[in-house]
């Protein structure tokens, strides 16, 4: 999921910029906070990280709104923000010294609609830059190998494309024809990387399927943003071969690198290195318990021209602390905005519901929305103008919901994408959901 809905980051824009020697620098200190052997983890375990208490220490002596705190400020003494609270307040966050230097600016409207800028000192974005290279190299692509870049609005001349070995491709008119097209560049550029919006790939995918035998040298498959559901997941490796890596990763636009899979499908190892994640309760700013469904809250560790700390994802997940090594995701469930509740009021994974989708047949776009505590909408889009039994779906949906669920069918031309052109499978309209 990444997830961090509406964030278009370009992940894999080469700033030719930006301070080569810092970005290696970064990366040397990633890979060695990160590895099996680091004792990093102790430090983040008792709050003792001298990149933490520093951004602490910054902000309070840099901006106007944590001033009031005093130095010697814990990070439990920090309010938790969201974006409207931090829009709120913007000029009294935002450090006075970086108001008049360069620095470089990331905009997201989000899954929430609300318009938020984020203003990065440039050696965050070094640091930026170094944590795309780790990731990468985590999932098996090699920095500059050619990659195809599937995304809202490319932004980068064929110039810039070339020069960076990122072919960016544009989802804002996905025909068959561009699909057609979009799978030659793969070929012909012979790009190992593919990154994409999951119901992006979902649709490229199922057509690729149809009107070709994968000759691509693609071998790794990154998912970004929104849930990676079994059946996208496993047609992704029917036609590209058992041998490309597949995996989700967790992101968003106002910080960058979040984390991404873990071994286990489903867990994501969080970036430790570059920010510092807690866990908070649905209903109150207290940590929630190992293993409990809670808020993610990230504290960006780098980002010096607008200190982000405390700040609320709007995801929520379930974090698990070994003995050890670092705590890590063991499931990431969404948008907060977008739980689903079974009928006792119990959180529903969305990995349940996209399970028993994948079992379906004949049905290749669904949406399943919440209307209220019992009343629920599972939206089928018709194809070959035929509308498919869904009885064994409703069937299941109710073991999981509660016999008392009450499920309607309804039948659609097409499941519509956002704004962002990311397509959502769950929607709750709750209001108790809202935030």
């Amino acid at each position: 999921m990444n997830w961090s809905s509406g964030k278009r980051l370009n992940y894999w824009m080469h700033d030719f910029l930006f301070n080569h020697s810092s970005v290696r620098k970064n990366l040397k200190d990633i890979r060695t906070r990160l590895c099996d052997n680091s004792l990093y983890y102790k430090n983040i375990m008792a709050q003792d990280t001298q990149e933490l208490q520093t951004i602490l220490s910054y902000a309070v002596q840099n901006t106007e709104y944590y001033s009031a705190l005093g130095e010697n400020a814990k990070l439990s003494d920090f309010p938790v923000m969201n974006k409207s609270s931090l829009n709120a307040h913007y000029d009294q966050i935002q450090v006075v010294n970086y108001k008049t230097k360069k620095t470089h600016k990331m905009h997201t409207s989000g899954s929430t609609g609300i318009p938020f800028t984020v203003i990065q000192n440039l050696e965050k974005r070094d640091r930026h830059i170094a944590d795309l290279k780790f990731f990468g190299e985590q999932c098996g692509y090699k920095d500059h190998d050619p990659m195809c870049y599937l995304r809202a609005k490319p932004t980068a001349t064929l110039k810039e494309q070339e020069e960076q070995n990122i072919w960016q491709l544009d989802i804002c008119n996905l025909t068959e024809d561009n699909l057609a097209k979009y799978y030659k560049v793969m070929v012909d550029k012979k790009c190992t990387a593919l990154i994409a919006y999951p119901s992006t790939l979902e649709t490229a995918v199922s057509f690729w399927m149809k009107c070709f035998q994968n000759e691509s040298f693609v071998r790794t498959i990154i998912s970004t943003s929104e849930t990676l559901t079994d059946e996208t997941r496993h047609k992704l490796q029917q036609f590209f071969g058992p041998k490309c890596k597949i995996v989700a990763r967790y992101s968003n636009t106002e910080n960058g690198i979040l984390g991404q899979e873990y071994t286990e499908k489903n867990s994501y190892k969080l970036n430790w290195a570059s920010y510092y994640f807690e866990i908070l309760k649905l209903d109150s700013d207290e940590s929630a318990p190992a293993g409990e469904v809670g808020r993610i809250i990230v504290t960006d560790l780098f980002n010096k021209a607008f200190p982000m700390i405390r700040y609320d994802t709007g995801d929520v997940a379930k974090m698990i602390h070994p003995k050890e090594g670092f705590p890590y995701l063991s499931e990431l469930l969404g948008r907060r905005m977008d739980l689903i509740y079974d009928t006792c009021r119990g959180i529903v994974s969305p990995f349940l519901l996209c399970r028993t989708m994948r079992l379906s047949n004949g049905i290749e776009q669904w949406q399943f929305i919440q209307n209220s505590p019992t009343e629920y909408v599972l939206k089928i889009a018709v194809t070959n103008g035929k509308e498919p039994s869904c009885d064994k779906e409703i069937c299941s949906f109710k073991q999981t919901l509660g016999a008392d669920a009450q499920i309607k069918v309804e039948y659609v031309n097409e499941i519509p994408v956002m704004n962002s052109l990311k397509r959502k499978l769950i929607v709750s309209n709750l209001k108790l959901n809202k935030t």
